[in-house]
């Protein structure tokens, strides 16, 4: 196995409200590690986990292992344990792609303090995203694949002929859910954060306007646009200015 060390699940221990950090779709904890340290030395409790299949060396994990069922009762649980825990509301800030699981859960639960998202693709241009999204995953499997000295070439070609023949169809789910998410935004009154970089490969950055716009009972919306930024603000260069 190669010495990439692998993203782990964590608790930054400090006071309350506690925050929930989630990573993108593809990505994992390591993402949001920066952005973490900074909220913790904020005096923040602070934790994070990797969403079913990600954070492993096997691409094809987030196909057959991860599920918007899955991942979605992932953040469920892990709030209600939160809440439990600390016995009051959670600040839950959302970071990279579970922008819609953010905002769904918001839509859910009246009791959370806030929350927020980064490069959000709840509105999305399917004409861009129908070839930017399946092009990073792909990206991103053929990073992974070169780190696992696990498996023989052959192996790493099935790995990614899979993804070739189930990807759009998780996709397509993605974008599923994510309309549903946006029919119910209105719902939301709570404080919001929105950041979006100007230079972003993935999503439309007009969305993060879109979602602003729609809204419509949020009385504290904060907007943040990180000029000449791309996709993954937490990790890029708004990252100094995210963390501040």
């Amino acid at each position: 196995m190669s010495h990439f060390k692998m993203p782990e699940n964590f608790e930054l221990t400090g006071g309350k409200p506690a925050i929930l950090l989630l990573h993108a779709y593809s990505g994992s904890t390591a993402d949001v590690r920066l952005l973490a340290g900074a909220l913790n030395r904020a005096g923040y409790f602070v934790t994070s986990f990797n969403f079913a299949g990600h954070g492993t060396l096997n691409p094809t994990d987030i196909l057959t292992q991860g599920s918007i069922a899955a991942w979605q009762k992932q953040v469920t649980d892990r709030v209600a344990e939160l809440k439990k825990r600390f016995r009051q509301q959670s600040l839950c800030l959302r970071t990279l792609t579970r922008r819609y699981f953010r905002m769904d859960l918001l839509e859910r639960d009246q009791e959370l303090l806030g929350g927020g998202v980064f490069s959000s693709p709840i509105f999305m241009n399917t004409e861009k995203t129908g070839r930017t999204l399946p092009a990073g995953f792909k990206k991103y499997a053929q990073y992974v694949l070169n780190l696992n000295n696990e498996l023989t070439g052959a192996d790493k070609q099935n790995e990614l002929d899979y993804i070739d023949e189930h990807l759009n169809n998780q996709i397509e789910q993605i974008n599923e859910f994510s309309a549903l998410v946006q029919a119910k935004l209105a719902t939301i009154n709570q404080p919001i954060f929105i950041g979006q970089g100007g230079e972003d490969e993935i999503v439309d950055q007009n969305g993060a306007y879109k979602l602003r716009d729609a809204l419509v009972n949020c009385e504290n919306v904060t907007f943040k646009w990180y000029e000449n930024a791309s996709h993954v603000i937490t990790t890029n260069t708004a990252k100094k200015r995210l963390n501040k």
